[in-house]
């Protein structure tokens, strides 16, 4: 017998043509029967760029796209002084968030990154650090975090 794939709303179907002939069921049912609910999960970013500075957006972008190729999931954020660091690094950290790069003017000119460690034993911050080294030190620290999550069962 041969079967088909289909997409329906987001969610894919395999349907066996031969026994969907034999058993003469309407169309809703069938697709009922082998519909895979997909659970709605919210994408947590594994790095928040913080950006102090509309200005320095080029080099935010740099950052970012350095980020990526490290296969790590990033997302922009540009601070106003209204709310203190420490509370949006806080509240990221609740949300999972594993790592937050700080840029500024000076680290723009510089190079250089910001990164604070949220998760872990015992979380960390690294000042001014070059990007070259800052990139490779969370490179290692996100492989050492995936290694680490692949080895508990029944954790994606």
């Amino acid at each position: 017998s041969s079967g088909i794939n289909a997409e329906y709303g987001g969610s894919r179907i395999d349907v066996n043509v031969a026994s969907e002939r034999r058993k003469r069921r309407s169309p809703s049912e069938i697709l009922k029967e082998n519909t895979v609910k997909k659970i709605p999960r919210k994408q947590v970013s594994d790095v928040l760029i913080v950006n102090c500075n509309r200005d320095i957006r080029g080099y935010s972008d740099v950052v970012i796209n350095r980020l990526k190729e490290l296969q790590m999931v990033c997302d922009s954020f540009f601070w106003s002084e209204n709310m203190p660091l420490n509370q949006i690094l806080a509240d990221i950290t609740r949300d999972g968030v594993l790592y937050a790069v700080v840029l500024t003017e000076a680290s723009a000119h510089e190079k250089s990154i910001n990164i604070h460690v949220l998760q872990g034993r015992n979380p960390k911050d690294f000042r001014d650090v070059p990007l070259a080294d800052g990139l490779d030190l969370l490179e290692r620290d996100f492989n050492k975090a995936q290694t680490a999550r692949s080895q508990v069962p029944g954790f994606l």
